[in-house]
């Protein structure tokens, strides 16, 4: 039988790409909008119930479905008013789930956020947290509460400030592994479809955190996958030993970039980068220091293995082209004094690459991924 879905906060940017995949999917007959205004345009699979929704019961007679979507959300910014923004970010999700509750619907899935926590001194945080233990107290059948980090997307209003923030974090977001994972951006694409999938699956968990939102949205269960890294965590002992022989190598690099071999890696400096001495001397001081983090993460070894050495596997691939400005512009340089010392350690930079991957286990689990994915 074919299922009826509200969704509370279809114009938001999640909100409005959760309305068009239900439009596009056969198990749903009937998508049923409460908000504010009527959106134009829509087919006749959708019923629209327009009114005050922060008086959501006066539309409890229209209020029945299979499940609940809902999608509200606002910003300081746009609501700077505490009151009226409790209202909101509390009163909406939380009547909705009493209204759910009453007609019958077995299943709510709402959005909140990232470190909501009822005691909290941040008032956003502290109202977020407040609401999921309110919606939990109605005990639905199925609830699924969402806690994304920042919510990557394109959104109708402008938000310069956001949009810095969000190019910042995905720039670092490479960095981002281990406890740092889940502050990611998650994509309301991501959301929409986690929510779709949650409900039409057999899942009791009730906080989806942001590190989880993306697996869900690909189909993938949260524990399967960790229990493959789990098992891809393990290597051999040849594998520690290079492992650690790569990291002593790191080590000895990075503090080689900070001292005694500071100048020889500034003639590694590509000078499509820059031809300012002073900048080149900031790019090796700092490579010197992330090369210190990476020698001391591949020595001590411990579960962040994996994602240790995808990393820096990438970051041999970024500092190719230095290797390649060596060889190409004739650079004496480490001992590498002719062209064919200089092709040799060119063609030495892929073997690091495929060191980094394999001594920690990270090759093996990137081929595994690659093969599920394409199941």
């Amino acid at each position: 039988m074919k299922k009826t879905a509200i969704i509370l906060g279809a114009t938001g940017l999640t909100g409005s790409i959760l309305l068009e995949k239900l439009l596009n999917d056969d198990r749903y007959k009937t998508i049923k909008l409460f908000s504010r205004k009527e959106i134009d345009g829509l087919p006749s699979k959708v019923k629209q119930f327009v009114g005050d929704i922060l008086e959501l019961d006066s539309f409890k007679k229209d209020f029945t479905a299979d499940e609940v979507y809902c999608c509200i959300g606002t910003t300081a910014k746009k609501t700077p008013d505490k009151q009226l923004y409790k209202k909101i970010d509390f009163g909406i999700p939380v009547t909705a789930a009493k209204l759910a509750k009453a007609n019958g619907i077995p299943a709510f899935l709402v959005i909140s956020s990232l470190g909501a926590n009822a005691k909290s001194s941040i008032f956003y945080s502290k109202t977020k947290g407040e609401m999921e233990q309110a919606v939990l107290s109605e005990k639905i059948e199925k609830t699924h509460i969402l806690q994304p980090s920042i919510i990557g997307g394109d959104r109708q209003e402008k938000r310069i400030g956001e949009k810095i923030g969000l190019v910042l974090i995905k720039l670092l977001q490479p960095l981002f592994f281990g406890r740092l994972k889940k502050y990611r951006i998650t994509e309301a694409e991501d959301i929409a479809q986690a929510m779709i999938n949650l409900a039409n699956s057999n899942s009791t968990k009730t906080i989806i955190t942001s590190a989880s939102i993306n697996l869900l949205a690909k189909g993938k269960p949260t524990q399967k996958l960790n229990l493959m890294k789990k098992k891809f965590n393990k290597t051999s002992t040849i594998q520690n030993i290079l492992r650690i022989v790569l990291g002593a190598f790191m080590l000895y690099a990075g503090i080689g970039h900070l001292t005694f071999l500071r100048t020889e890696f500034q003639a590694q400096v590509p000078t499509w980068i820059t031809t300012d001495e002073v900048f080149m001397d900031f790019i090796v001081l700092a490579s010197g220091v992330v090369e210190i983090i990476f020698g001391v993460l591949m020595i001590y070894g411990g579960r962040l293995k994996i994602k240790t050495g995808i990393v820096l596997a990438i970051f041999y691939i970024l500092i190719f082209p230095g290797n390649i400005n060596q060889y190409v512009n004739e650079i004496d340089s480490f001992g590498l004094n002719t062209d064919k010392q200089r092709l040799i350690r060119l063609a030495f930079q892929p073997v690091l690459i495929i060191w980094a991957l394999w001594s920690t286990g990270a090759l093996k689990y990137l081929i595994s991924k690659k093969k599920n994915s394409n199941k």
